[in-house]
């Protein structure tokens, strides 16, 4: 969005807007957390899944993701211990008193990631990126209090509406809402289900397909896709469909 300096007029409204969202992404900014980081990162190298996708625009770990989208979606880490052979941690922390997401990076991608249990969070900043379909965080955070043994890789999947590998339909719904249409698989075929999220003007949306209760696959449906949205049944063949974790 451009902005006219000349413009006198919106100078008071805009120092506010300015002020708010500047109160609001502190944390991610002090990290120097940008989204045009993120877009340059994908327009130049690319994504090789939607998950991928999804984890990136989130600021979101996820397992195999490249060294360069984690620091194009996280920013600087606040600690980097190399002591161990073959294998960096990577420690975020985007306010004191936020959850602590620790990453081992080791051949140039993200081989494993903890984060503090969910009861230990006093706050979840959201680093300003790209949150979509979220249900409501109220409804994020009742879960999650009602849940205490969710792993705290996916309480933290769920505030930042991410979709995550294993993750179950519960968690989905607890990060993005309830979906738009749901499908189940016929008589005689795999334990399937997919969530069909989104259905805008051009009928475009987002689906993942859970098997034997849990996430293996994400997709974009519609236009301009070249899947269509609700599909049956789910293909299980693409490079987006990975296997429970």
């Amino acid at each position: 969005m451009s902005q006219r300096t000349g413009n006198r007029s919106c100078a008071p409204l805009l120092a506010l807007v300015v002020g708010l969202a500047a109160l609001a992404t502190s944390a991610g900014c002090a990290a120097g957390l940008r989204n045009d980081q993120i877009d340059h990162y994908i327009s130049h190298y690319g994504i090789a899944s939607y998950l991928q996708l999804e984890a990136i625009q989130a600021r979101c770990p996820l397992v195999g993701l490249p060294e360069g989208a984690l620091r194009a979606s996280f920013g600087r880490p606040r600690s980097i211990d190399s002591s161990a052979a073959g294998v960096a941690r990577w420690t975020y922390q985007f306010a004191d008193d936020a959850p602590r997401l620790e990453l081992a990076v080791a051949g140039d991608s993200l081989q494993s990631w903890r984060v503090d249990p969910y009861v230990k969070w006093r706050r979840f900043p959201m680093p300003a990126g790209y949150h979509l379909w979220r249900g409501s965080e109220g409804a994020a955070r009742a879960y999650l209090v009602a849940h205490p043994e969710t792993d705290p890789r996916f309480a933290y999947g769920i505030m930042a509406t991410c979709p995550m590998p294993g993750m179950t339909p519960q968690e989905v719904v607890a990060a993005w809402g309830r979906p738009a249409v749901v499908a189940t698989a016929r008589p005689g075929e795999p334990d399937w289900l997919r969530y069909t999220y989104g259905f805008g003007v051009e009928g475009q949306g987002d689906e993942v397909v859970f098997l034997a209760g849990r996430l293996v696959a994400a997709r974009p449906c519609g236009w301009p896709s070249s899947r269509g949205c609700r599909s049956w049944p789910p293909d299980t063949s693409t490079r987006d469909w990975q296997p429970p974790r």
